[in-house]
């Protein structure tokens, strides 16, 4: 346990840095199961990055995805996928249904 204000801040920007590394590390997991997978290609596409620096704010980029019809799949016009990608994906990650 940190005694000092310094090593306070320091366990707390650690500790948050965890919260937020997991939640986006489920976020994604969550995007791809989302991602209707007939050949597979537009779940490859979700790339994820998330750097923690102690003393900074995180830089992350949580989602992206290049592949062209991405777009289109998530306007839910994929049996697969009716009610689009992101939002269902968003909605699972904080436990709303």
């Amino acid at each position: 346990m940190a005694s000092t204000p310094k090593g306070v801040m320091n366990e707390l920007t650690r500790a948050i840095g965890r919260d937020f590394s997991a939640t986006s590390r489920e976020f994604h997991a969550n995007l791809i199961s989302a991602t209707p997978g007939n050949t597979g290609r537009a779940r490859a596409g979700w790339q994820h990055t998330y750097r923690e620096q102690l003393f900074k704010s995180p830089t992350f980029q949580i989602e992206r995805n290049n592949v062209p019809y991405i777009g289109v799949l998530d306007t839910g016009t994929s049996s697969q996928a009716p009610r689009g990608i992101v939002m269902p994906a968003v909605n699972k990650t904080r436990n709303l249904k």
